[in-house]
Order: C-alpha cells, then structure tokens, then sequence
C-alpha cells in the first residue's frame, strides 16, 4: 500500500473532541492501514485536517484527524467523513493551549467539535511540528455502504444527542411505556415566548436528551417547564443522559417529584433502552 503525502504539512482548521477511550484505539488500530471515519463539521472537505483534543483525564491535543473525503450525514454522527488519524508522540496539554490568548478562548469551555479561528490555527501550528498528512491511495469506500459507529467505551451508545432523541422519539415503547408521554413527541418545539428547542415534546412532558449532565442541564429543564406551565397543569420533566452525569444532579432530582433522570443505552437492534436513576438505583448498568 502507497501513502500519498503532500509536501507541506496541513493546519488544521477545526476540533474534534474525544473520549480517552476512542483516543486509545490509536495504540490498537494505527496499524491497520485502512480508512477510519470521525464525525466532522458539515463543512468538513477532502485534504482537511481536524485537531483531536483529549477530554476528560489528560486533556490536550492528542494528534489529528486528516479527511479523505467531505463530510456526509452520518445515523450516529451527524456528519462524518473518512480519513485517518495521526498521533502526536508528545501532545499538547491544556495547560499549554490555555496559555496562548488565542487558544484560550478555544479551549477553556470546549465540548463537541468547532472550527480553529485564523488566530487559532496559527497559535497551534506554532505549537506543534505539523506532522504530513496521512493520506491513503485505497478507493474511498462505496457510497451505499452505512458505517456503524460502535463506541470504545463499553455501554456508550450514541454519538450525538440528536441520534438518541430521534431514536425515543421514533419508538414508542421508550416515549409512552417508558417515559409516559401522552403522545408521540415532538423534537426541537419552542416554549411559549422562547426560541429555545425543547429535545422532546408532548402536552405535559418535556424531554431534555444530554450526553452528560450535571446542575445546567437541570436548569435547564426548569426554565423550559416554567415556560409551557399554564393554568395550573402538572408538567413533568425527564432528563436522559447516555453516558455521564453528577452526583449532585442525581440528588437534586431524587428531591423532586415532578422531574425524573433516565440513563439511556442502545440495544445490538439499534432501540433505545431506557432505566430510571433512583435512590435505590443510583448507578444503573448500561447493556
């Protein structure tokens, strides 16, 4: 197999954030001279390059991610597009990307992936030795083929938070045996005098689908029930997080009784699979 390699190293234009665990599929796969895919900005062309920044433990740039293709939506994604992944032998802590101006304002909140300003992009180059771009001379896969997305980490099902609300919102014994919504939910419906997007909507129930939660996204929640509260009618709130959320949010819940937290995992069909955080469940398994 023939690598093709431009002459000059590539900037990257936009951030990737990932999981430790999909970071270390690197040590496992970087030898596997196939094409990978990444979810990507809608934006994202071919001969592009994302920097992939580390959460969690250790954050930092990590390495890069260099397109093959342009991006195409993606079931579990959003967007995606392959390509493959360059690691650095010394990443870029986040203490170091802090302390650039440019780079601060990048990194000091960042979550999912965003476009590198031009200040950004140059801050970052000036930080790393750009390595070549990784590049392959194997045909692009099919068209018609659907990728699956299948997470590192064990018991993490969904790659976005749209792909799990339009999973509930398509199976009703999620939103009706589960959560107890009176109809079919709607997605994306403003409150009353808001242009906020509530994730799932039914008369009487809101839905807020999260990742990972903590206090905000109860906060959250609450202004959306104080907007559709109307003439005394009992609304009930659900918070669903696939992956992550805090101990402080799951006492502040157990308090109450008009909201409820579910963890949300996905079955080997693909159907979201809906258990209820309790006192006397607290921590419950994902399948």
């Amino acid at each position: 197999m023939v690598r093709a390699r431009p002459s000059e190293p590539i900037i990257p234009t936009s951030v990737l954030v990932w999981d430790p665990a999909e970071v270390h599929r690197w040590a496992e796969l970087t030898d596997m001279r196939g094409w990978w895919i990444a979810g990507c900005l809608s934006a994202t062309e071919a001969g592009s390059r994302a920097a992939v920044y580390q959460t969690r433990e250790d954050q930092g740039i990590v390495g890069f991610f260099d397109f093959g293709c342009g991006a195409f939506e993606h079931e579990d994604l959003g967007y995606a597009a392959y390509g493959r992944p360059v690691p650095l032998p010394r990443p870029v802590p986040r203490q170091g990307l802090l302390a650039d101006p440019a780079l601060h304002e990048v990194f000091q909140q960042i979550q999912g992936r965003r476009r590198l300003p031009a200040a950004a992009q140059g801050s970052l180059a000036s930080l790393v030795s750009l390595p070549p771009f990784e590049a392959l001379d194997d045909p692009l896969p099919d068209e018609g083929e659907d990728w699956v997305w299948v997470p590192a980490r064990h018991g993490v099902g969904w790659g976005l938070e749209a792909a799990m609300q339009r999973a509930i919102a398509d199976h009703r014994p999620s939103w009706h045996g589960r959560l107890g919504f009176s109809a079919r939910p709607r997605m994306e419906e403003h409150p009353p005098g808001s242009n906020d997007r509530m994730d799932l909507w039914a008369p009487g129930s809101i839905g807020e689908c999260k990742l990972a939660a903590g206090l905000r996204a109860l906060d959250q929640l609450d202004r959306y029930l104080r907007l559709c509260h109307r003439g005394g009618k009992r609304w009930r709130g659900h918070l669903i997080v696939a992956d992550v959320y805090t101990a402080q949010l799951a006492e502040a819940v157990f308090e109450r009784s008009d909201v409820q937290l579910w963890v949300c995992s996905r079955t080997k069909a693909g159907y979201p699979q809906l258990v209820e955080v309790t006192r006397a469940n607290p921590r419950p398994l994902s399948n």
